[in-house]
Order: structure tokens, then sequence, then C-alpha cells
């Protein structure tokens, strides 16, 4: 009858969510929770409404939460999330968040998408993912000629967060791409 199924085995695995696009589903472990932040749009990749939720399971992933928006259904654009949990429990969420509100090019012509401009923003929570900051701090990064040469010039950054944070000694890593072209068009 074939090997046994394990944990594993992607079909023995459980869906979090169902939806019409969902991303990078990145977790960590808060004492017997997982906690997983996805970016999720009922439309599809880089659409109006677009947006980063948090998910909760205490039985080892059978069963999740309902998903808990990270931002108001009419804030900008908010996706490609990441998370890292700290020695003492708190726990991050970082994410590119369009906070300019960039839906032009330099030459007035509309975007198609906008979910990799503008700025890299975090909350946090420190209680294991039931609920996270009211506040939204902006997370600093050196400007490079990427984005000087970039196709605002530098006034506004293309780029997204596609990697896990990495942890060293009292060190955190946040890797992420700059893109020094919008060519969605």
């Amino acid at each position: 009858a074939g090997p046994p199924r394990t944990s594993r085995d992607l079909s023995a695995g459980s869906v979090i969510v169902e939806d019409g696009y969902l991303d990078q589903p990145y977790c960590v472990v808060h004492g017997s929770t997982w906690v997983c932040a996805i970016t999720r749009n009922s439309a599809s990749e880089d659409h109006p409404g677009e947006h980063v939720e948090v998910f909760l399971s205490s039985d080892l992933g059978i069963s999740w939460s309902s998903g808990l928006r990270l931002e108001a259904a009419d804030a900008q654009t908010n996706a490609y999330t990441t998370l890292v949990q700290a020695a003492f429990g708190r726990i991050y969420v970082i994410y590119n968040m369009n906070l300019d509100n960039v839906t032009r090019l330099p030459d007035g012509q509309a975007i198609s998408r906008d979910d990799e401009l503008s700025s890299f923003v975090m909350r946090w929570s420190d209680d294991g993912g039931h609920t996270f900051s009211a506040e939204r701090l902006l997370v600093p990064y050196r400007k490079t000629a990427i984005d000087m040469n970039n196709t605002w010039h530098g006034k506004y950054r293309i780029m997204w967060c596609v990697d896990q944070v990495k942890i060293r000694g009292n060190t955190t890593y946040h890797a992420f791409t700059k893109i020094g072209t919008y060519v969605q068009s």
C-alpha cells in the first residue's frame, strides 16, 4: 500500500486559508503556538486589497485561526512579509508598505502594481501573535546607487522582502531585494 504518510508529506498537511492569492507563509513557534504571516488577496497578486495577515495554530498546524490583518482594510498596499522571534519572546513582523501611495511613473503614466514600492515597516506582538502593536515603525535602510538610479531617481524605492530573517548572536539580518527599474506595466 506504499510508505506511511508522515507530517513531511504535503498531502498529510492542512490548509491554513484558501483565497485567490496567498504567498510567503513564514512561521515561528511561540511556546506551543505556531504563528504564521502570509500575504493575502481575494483577487490575484498585485491587485487592490493585497495585505498581510497573521494566523495561529495551537495544535501543530491541524487547524488555524482566522486571519488577523495587520493594517486596516483601506490602508495602502502591504505585502511580502517575514517574521522573527526575539529571544525574550517578542515577535516582529516586517513587510512592504506603499506608504507614499505611489501610483504613477515619473511621466504620469499609471503603474500596474504598487506592492513593491516605498517602505519596509514593522509591527510586533508580545502575546504570541494574538495581537500586534498599534504603532507601526518604519524600518530604515541605506539608500544606494540602485535607489538613486531607479525609475524614480531615488524619490521612491522599489524593493521587496523574499527571505527569512537571520539571527547571528544578538544581531538580526533582514535580507531583501532592491529593484533598479520598474518593469511591470
